[in-house]
C-alpha cells in the first residue's frame, strides 16, 4: 500500500486491514488522522521521509517489520497502546512529537528517538522491546513514563535533555542503563526534574558524576529506592568514568537527592552502591558508603532515644564497624593518659618511666598480670586512684568492643 512521493491526505482509515508487504507513506502531507488499529501487515509501515501527520493511531496494530518515523513531523498524538512489530520502532532523526502512547506495546527490535523532539509525554508503560531503548543523542522530551517496561538490551539517555519527569519505576533492562559516557554526552536536567528508578533492575550502571548533575549546581532528584544492579560501567564505555570514581562527598549527596530522604531510613540504595563499588576494587569508597548508611539512619527523627544512643557508640566506638581498629587507638590513648596520671603518685615503686609504662599497660589489660607487685601500689591520692579504676574498667570495655568488632568482621 502506496501512499507516498508527497501526496496529500484529508483522513485515512484502515481499520483492520490486511496488507500482504508493507505500507508506506513518506514524504506525504495527511491534514487528518492516520488511523489503523488492528491492521495487518506482512511487511514494514514507514511513516517517515519528512512526512506529515495530525493524529496516528495504531492500536492493536501487527507489522510483521519495522514502523519508521524517522525525521517526521506528528502534530497530534502518535498512539500505539498494543502494537506489535517484528523489527524495530524509529522515532528518530530530527522527528517532531506531541504525544507519544506505546501503552503494553511488543517491539522485537530496538526503539531509537535518537535526535528527536517530544513536546509532550512519552508513554512506554509495560512495553517489551526485544533490542535497546535509545533516548540518547540530542533528543528532547517532557515526561517519560516507562513504567514495568521490559528492555531486552540497554536504555541510554546520554546527551539528551529531560524537562520533566522520568519513571522507570518497575522497569527490567538486560543489559546497561546508560546516562553518559564518562564526563561526555552527559544527560542534561533542567530545573525541576526527576528521575525515579525505584525497583528497576538493570545489568550495569554506566554514569559519572557528571550525569546527574541539573541546573544550579544540584542534582537531580531521584528515587533509588529498590534500583538495583551487578555493577558499575558498561559494556559500550570502556575506561571512562563511572560512580567508582566518584568520592565519598559526591556520593552523600547523590543519596540525599532521594525525596524524603532526611524523614525516612532506606538503607537498600547504600548498600546496593557498596556491593556495586567492590566490585569495581573501589573497597575503600565502599567502606565509606557503608559509614554513610549508618549516619543516615542516625539522622532520621523519631528514632527512640536507646537506639539513637546505640548508634552514636557505635559510630565512636568502631565507625559503624568499618574501622574494627578503632578500639586499639583507644587502648593506645588510655595507656598514655595512664602513664601521665602516675607521674601524680606517691607510690616509690612507680618512681621512673618504666615502672609507670608497665602498671599502665597492666591496669588496662583486663585478665593479664605482668607483675606482682603492681597488686600492692598505693597512689596516696583518691584522684590517681580514682582515675586508675577507671582505666581498668574502660580497658575491659574496650577490649570486650575490640573482640565482637573482630568476631563481626570474620562473618
Amino acid at each position: 500500500l502506496f501512499l507516498s512521493g508527497g501526496a496529500s491526505f484529508k483522513e485515512v482509515r484502515l481499520l483492520g486491514a490486511k496488507i500482504g508487504g508493507g505500507v508506506s507513506a513518506i514524504g506525504s502531507t495527511f491534514d487528518g488522522s492516520f488511523s489503523a488499529d488492528r491492521m495487518e501487515t506482512g511487511g514494514s509501515l514507514f511513516l517517515s521521509g519528512g512526512a506529515s501527520f495530525k493524529e496516528v493511531r495504531l492500536l492493536g496494530a501487527k507489522i510483521g517489520g519495522e514502523v519508521s518515523a524517522t525525521g517526521s513531523t506528528f502534530d497530534g498524538s502518535f498512539i500505539a497502546d498494543g502494537m506489535e512489530t517484528g523489527g524495530g520502532l524509529f522515532l528518530r532523526g530530527g522527528a517532531s512529537f506531541k504525544e507519544v502512547r506505546l501503552l503494553g506495546a511488543k517491539i522485537g527490535g530496538d526503539v531509537s528517538a535518537t535526535g528527536s523532539t517530544f513536546d509532550g509525554p512519552f508513554r512506554a508503560d509495560r512495553m517489551e522491546t526485544g533490542g535497546n531503548l535509545f533516548l540518547r543523542d540530542g533528543a528532547s522530551f517532557k515526561d517519560v513514563d516507562l513504567f514495568n517496561a521490559r528492555i531486552g538490551g540497554g536504555v541510554q539517555m546520554q546527551g539528551s535533555l529531560f524537562d520533566g519527569e522520568v519513571d522507570l519505576s518497575g522497569a527490567s533492562i538486560r543489559t546497561d542503563f546508560m546516562l553518559s559516557l564518562g564526563d561526555e554526552d552527559v544527560t542534561d536536567w533542567p530545573d525541576g526534574a526527576v528521575l525515579k528508578l525505584r525497583n528497576v533492575r538493570a545489568g550495569a550502571l554506566q554514569a559519572s558524576e557528571a550525569a546527574w548533575k541539573a541546573a544550579g549546581g544540584r542534582l537531580v532528584a531521584t528515587d533509588l529506592t529498590g534500583f538495583a544492579y551487578d555493577r558499575l560501567g558498561g559494556g559500550t564505555a570502556d575506561r571512562r568514568k563511572t560512580l567508582a570514581d566518584a568520592d565519598i562527598a559526591f556520593l552523600k549527596r547523590w543519596f540525599a537527592s532521594q525525596p524524603d530522604h532526611a524523614d525516612v531510613y532506606d538503607p537498600q540504595p547504600y548498600e546496593q552502591l557498596a556491593r556495586a563499588l567492590e566490585a569495581a576494587g573501589a573497597e575503600r569508597v565502599a567502606e565509606q558508603v557503608r559509614f554513610e548508611k549508618w549516619e543516615h539512619k542516625r539522622a532520621v527523627g523519631g528514632l527512640p532515644f536507646a537506639e539513637r544512643t546505640g548508634l552514636f557508640l557505635r559510630r565512636w566506638l568502631v565507625a559503624h564497624g568499618t574501622l574494627p581498629f578503632l578500639p586499639l587507638a583507644y587502648f593506645g590513648v588510655l595507656v598514655l593518659a595512664g602513664i601521665g596520671a602516675a607521674f601524680g603518685s606517691r607510690d616509690p615503686r612507680l618512681a621512673g618511666l618504666g615502672p609507670k609504662v608497665w602498671y599502665s599497660l597492666e591496669n588496662a589489660l583486663p585478665l593479664v598480670e605482668l607483675k606482682e607487685a603492681h597488686k600492692q601500689v598505693e597512689h596516696g591520692r583518691d584522684g590517681v586512684e580514682g582515675f586508675f579504676h577507671f582505666q581498668k574498667v574502660a580497658g575491659f570495655a574496650l577490649a570486650t568492643i575490640l573482640v565482637g568488632a573482630l568476631t563481626l568482621l570474620g562473618g
